[in-house]
């Protein structure tokens, strides 16, 4: 069974209804294989703090928050970040310190991250898909 990893932006887009595509693909796959990372919580959350009790995106983000699996960022997770910095560091290609714990955290669990940003693509052998732009090669 595949599993996904959402990023912060594709909640962000999902709640907002921004793209269609993404809507559509968000409820066709089964809720069992869908994830999110402690740390995109953390970044869902610090979004939430700024949203008024009642905006329609922070009830969506929490209502979401409480139906999807929430997996803790551990020592697994450590191990492929300490492999993540050192590639970064030998190519100079370097993501921002949460990418790089969310990164790590899909090599962790072996899932494929669901994302809109484009610096993701220069980690090698991390799979990535972007649900935005509707269907993704097989």
């Amino acid at each position: 069974m595949t599993r996904y990893l959402l990023d912060t932006n594709i909640v962000s887009f999902y709640v907002k209804d921004a793209f269609p595509a993404l809507t559509r693909r968000m409820q066709s796959v089964p809720g069992r294989q869908l994830f999110l990372s402690s740390v995109i919580e953390a970044e869902l959350r610090v979004g939430l703090a700024f949203l008024p009790a009642h905006a329609r995106a922070r009830v969506a983000t929490e209502e979401l928050l409480r139906s999807i699996i929430v997996e803790p960022w551990d020592s697994r997770c450590a191990h492929q970040y300490a492999a993540l910095a050192v590639a970064q560091k030998r190519t100079g290609k370097s993501l921002a310190a949460l990418d790089s714990l969310i990164a790590a955290h899909a090599f962790a669990l072996d899932v494929i991250l669901v994302t809109n940003d484009a610096a993701f693509a220069h980690v090698e052998n991390l799979r990535v898909e972007d649900w935005t732009k509707g269907p993704q090669p097989a």
